[in-house]
């Protein structure tokens, strides 16, 4: 273990909303983005980021931390946003940094209420989603970043969700190799994959009993290419942030 990675796991806060959020709206102003609430969970105000003059750039979409308990979803977001202030100035950007601020808090997947909100954008009657809506509004964007981790994971993974190549999820993946290699199973989460990649046509019926997740929603209704980035959640949490915040960048 190097010193700087020994530093760093010895040192984080990465369950901490509050120093998260400060982090955030250190960041924001000189890059001319507004930080603004848009919903209270269990206390916790949850926040979105967008520039405060319109801009003509690439239009992204960014969200971490829907699964509280995948915190490289969310410091590796930030990491990109502190490493990376001339996209976070130039590109249209809208940025949700944590979607579940006390599953986060309490290191847990669900919200306070047990729900999994990854399964729930079907439901307007939620706050939370109505909300997320009316932010999200009738916007498009070029790209859309679902940051995500998981315990059963020997590698990283990419779900793609595009209406037409190029697609992007093997540049990633071979850029994030020297950090931390794809995950070689043949069957991820009961998908297709091809060194860590799943790829497949789908309909919004299949999502009617399983609850409808946010990529899904955003693929049908806002984004002509989504991304669901996958890291490893047994593997050191240094290398979970740093691939995380490579492959937003090579992504964008």
């Amino acid at each position: 273990m190097s010193p700087t990675e020994r530093n760093f796991l010895t040192t984080h806060r990465a369950h901490d909303y509050k120093d998260l959020i400060r982090r955030w709206r250190k960041i924001a102003r000189p890059a001319g983005l507004a930080l603004t609430p848009f919903v209270n969970q269990a206390s916790h105000e949850l926040y979105y980021l967008e520039p405060r003059k319109a801009r003509t750039g690439k239009a992204v979409y960014l969200s971490a931390g829907i699964h509280g308990d995948e915190v490289a979803s969310t410091a590796g977001l930030l990491h990109w946003a502190e490493q990376n202030p001339a996209a976070l100035s130039e590109l249209d950007l809208l940025i949700f940094p944590c979607l579940n601020p006390w599953g986060l808090t309490h290191n847990v997947r669900l919200n306070h209420r047990g729900r999994d909100l990854n399964r729930d954008f079907q439901n307007r009657h939620i706050p939370f989603v109505r909300k997320w809506r009316r932010v999200i509004g009738s916007r498009r964007f070029d790209l859309a970043l679902n940051l995500h981790e998981d315990y059963d994971a020997q590698g990283v993974y990419i779900y793609e969700l595009s209406q037409h190549p190029p697609f992007l999820a093997e540049r990633v993946l071979k850029a994030l190799s020297p950090i931390i290699p794809p995950d070689q199973r043949r069957t991820i989460d009961v998908s297709r994959a091809k060194n860590g990649v799943i790829r497949r046509k789908i309909t919004l019926a299949e999502f009617e009993d399983f609850g409808l997740p946010e990529a899904i929603y955003l693929h049908f209704h806002h984004s002509d290419a989504t991304l669901t980035i996958e890291t490893p959640s047994e593997f050191s949490l240094f290398d979970r942030v740093r691939a995380m915040a490579r492959a937003i960048q090579v992504a964008i």
